[in-house]
């Protein structure tokens, strides 16, 4: 597995990064507004099938998106959701963990979506500043990120 160090941005230019909001950690996009490059860096791992995980480092430890099921009373099947677990060991990573990037049609930007059947797209809600990132069974609702490598490592 490959692991490389990454900014990683919208087609807005907000940095993908975890926020704390209202008490719980968030994937979304912000602003920059000065602070530490190292502060928005994120930990791309990439593995053989050229699935990738990524890896947001917290003080208590590093934090990977994944796809969980939820469900739900009121509607048959399940829905899904998006959130944030603390993985000391990048070898505990499961197909939940992991995305592919998809092409949009835009440039150098892409869209993410899980590996894990149905397919989900990342996607941002609506909002000039903070734009928290959740998941959408329509890839039209994907948010466009591309991603500069600012260091390779390997393991």
């Amino acid at each position: 597995m490959d692991i490389t160090d990454h900014l990683l941005t919208s087609k807005e230019g907000q940095f993908v990064t975890v926020q704390n909001i209202f008490g719980k950690l968030n994937l979304c996009t912000v602003p920059r507004q000065g602070g530490e490059k190292n502060d928005l860096l994120v930990q791309i791992h990439t593995d053989d099938e050229n699935q990738l995980a990524f890896s947001f480092k917290q003080p208590d430890g590093h934090y990977f998106p994944k796809v969980v099921s939820i469900k739900s009373v009121r509607q048959s099947g399940s829905q899904y959701k998006l959130q944030l677990e603390k993985i000391d060991n990048p070898t505990d990573l499961t197909k939940n963990h992991r995305f592919e990037k998809f092409d949009i049609k835009s440039s150098e930007h892409y869209g993410l979506r899980s590996v894990v059947e149905p397919k989900q797209y990342l996607h941002a809600t609506r909002s000039k500043q903070i734009r928290v990132i959740d998941i959408s069974e329509r890839d039209s609702d994907c948010v466009a990120v591309t991603d500069v490598c600012i260091s390779n490592k390997v393991s």
